[in-house]
């Protein structure tokens, strides 16, 4: 829940304005413990809630959104967005994050994949790949090739990801089907 500050006129003075704020702004004044149910206090001191409103959804590597001074609409302060097309920088930087939010999607599902069978990591499993012990060996000869196809897969979608052909992964549930199965030799 978020504030705003007015001047009594209906022209924002501060925006987020905290409860925080409104008693440090006023040392001398008793507030009640349920401050924010009390409507009529926080309208004598000019602080009104601001109803949240979803942003626009936008392409994040062509576009950005913006939060802007609520507004009142129809006796109510709601939060207003706007959006503008990214700078060239904003654009490099939005493809460097893709990039590394991505290969960490991907990493921690391999990483996570060794160890189900103890492994700190993939990289870890791997390195027992001429172990002395054959079921070791054999896991690491997995976690190889699992490694492998799955970092093969993951460029192409990467690659599709980053043309605008499909969209940015939040969790890892959102490519999990385009991936190799993960799955040790028994």
């Amino acid at each position: 829940m978020s504030y705003l500050l007015t001047d009594g006129a209906n022209n924002v003075e501060q925006y987020p304005y905290t409860l925080g704020d409104l008693q440090a702004d006023n040392p001398n004044t008793n507030f009640p413990r349920n401050i924010s149910s009390r409507v009529d206090i926080l309208t004598d001191f000019n602080m009104f809630k601001v109803t949240d409103v979803s942003p626009p959804t936008v392409d994040p590597r062509t576009h950005t959104v913006q939060e802007e001074t609520p507004q009142l609409i129809e006796g109510s302060w709601k939060q207003i967005w706007s959006t503008r097309a990214a700078t060239q920088q904003e654009q490099e930087n939005m493809a460097a994050s893709l990039q590394s939010n991505f290969s960490d999607l991907i990493q921690k599902r391999l990483d996570d994949f060794a160890k189900t069978r103890n492994y700190s990591s993939i990289l870890s499993a791997v390195t027992y790949e001429d172990d002395v012990n054959p079921a070791f060996a054999q896991e690491a000869e997995d976690a190889k090739r699992l490694r492998s196809e799955t970092w093969t897969a993951a460029y192409v979608l990467l690659a599709e990801i980053e043309a605008g052909q499909r969209a940015i992964p939040s969790s890892i549930s959102d490519i999990e089907n385009d991936l190799p199965t993960l799955a040790w030799t028994e």
